[in-house]
């Protein structure tokens, strides 16, 4: 995901939920730390050193990612705000 390749670290999985659906959904949190405020690919940017805090929700069904959203405000597949 381009948020945390682009300067995310420390990346830890804090729950995984299974939910009672056909075919079933998974939910994976997870936790991270980027070096620089903002979402995705920040290369064309100014930055600042600022150390950013991060939850993402990941979806997946079938072996697939459905939906990743980071900080319930980015869309990281999409790339877009929610």
């Amino acid at each position: 995901m381009p948020t945390y390749s682009f300067d995310g670290s420390n990346l830890t999985l804090k729950d995984h939920i299974v939910e009672e659906t056909l075919p079933s959904t998974h939910g994976l949190i997870y936790t991270f730390t980027s070096s620089h405020e903002g979402y995705g690919n920040r290369s064309d940017e100014v930055l600042t050193e600022t150390a950013t805090n991060h939850t993402i929700r990941v979806g997946l069904s079938q072996r697939k990612i459905i939906s990743a959203v980071i900080d319930g405000s980015w869309d990281e597949i999409r790339q877009v705000p929610v």
